[in-house]
Order: structure tokens, then C-alpha cells, then sequence
């Protein structure tokens, strides 16, 4: 099992101003970027896939076991796969499976930092 002080940006995860720069992060997308530039779909995409990547951090930086951290990635990878799909073909299954997918990985990410937070000291 890799220690958990190198796995990936664990500090990140584990530190108050890590916690406090995705604040900040979340605030500028939900309240600038996707305003201003929602219409994009290549640019939603694209920062889409950058917060994927914030969330495998979180998964693998907070899993127990590798195992563990397979199975929770599974989640953002299929809603990786699916922007994409939506991307080149609309369909309303696959814009179901997306809003069930982005709805997931909100759950997911609240889960992710309730754990952080809440756990002892």
C-alpha cells in the first residue's frame, strides 16, 4: 500500500488551503465561467475534464485501499465518456445518463469533503 503522503496531491486534499482554493475554484466556475461561457460546449468539456481530474485527486489522495479507489472512479470516468458521446450525438438517454452522472459526481465530491472534514483530528 503506498503511503499516504505521496499519493497524489494529497496535501491538497488534506490541508485547510486546499480546501479554501476549491472554494474558490467552484465560486469562479458556478458564478463567472459557466455564465459567460456555458454556451461553449468544447470550453464546458474541457473545464469539465479539469474537475474530473480535481476529483480522481480526492478519490485517490482519501481511498483506503487501491481497490477502493478503482471503484469509485469509475464514476467520473463514465461521466468523462458521456460529455463526450454528448458532444458528438445528442440523444435524450444520453443527456438522462448525463444529468444522472452530474448528479452523482456532486454527490460524490460533497461525500469526498464531508469525509475530510469530519474526520478526527
Amino acid at each position: 500500500m503506498i503511503a499516504k503522503k505521496d499519493r497524489f496531491l494529497y496535501r491538497f486534499w488534506t490541508q485547510e488551503k486546499g480546501l479554501s482554493g476549491m472554494l474558490i475554484l467552484l465560486f469562479i466556475m458556478h458564478f463567472i465561467v459557466i455564465p459567460f461561457f456555458g454556451g461553449y460546449t468544447r470550453f464546458m468539456v474541457a473545464v469539465n475534464i479539469f474537475w474530473m481530474l480535481f476529483l480522481f485527486a480526492g478519490i485517490i489522495a482519501l481511498s483506503k485501499h487501491k481497490k477502493q479507489a478503482f471503484l469509485i472512479s469509475i464514476i467520473p470516468f463514465l461521466f468523462i465518456i458521456t460529455q463526450w458521446i454528448n458532444y458528438f450525438e445528442h440523444n435524450i438517454f444520453i443527456l438522462f445518463a448525463d444529468l444522472i452522472l452530474s448528479v452523482a459526481i456532486m454527490l460524490l465530491l460533497i461525500t469526498l469533503v464531508l469525509i475530510k472534514v469530519l474526520e478526527p483530528a
